[in-house]
């Protein structure tokens, strides 16, 4: 979850939100084949929406 929305959301919009983007991502991957492959897809696309506040310059 991005920090700045950190505090501001319910444990239950945080749920939907979750539900919502997993349906999102299933609905992505849905036509990639194998199973490796949706995997793969899934975690790059989670990983696109991670915080990225990791590896911005100081």
């Amino acid at each position: 979850m991005c920090s700045a929305f950190a505090g501001r959301m319910t444990p239950a919009q945080i749920r939907k939100r979750d539900s919502e983007l997993r349906e999102y991502i299933e609905s992505i991957v849905a036509g990639m084949g194998r199973q490796k492959r949706r995997r793969a897809l899934e975690q790059y696309l989670l990983g696109l929406l991670l915080d990225d506040a990791w590896w911005q310059p100081r």
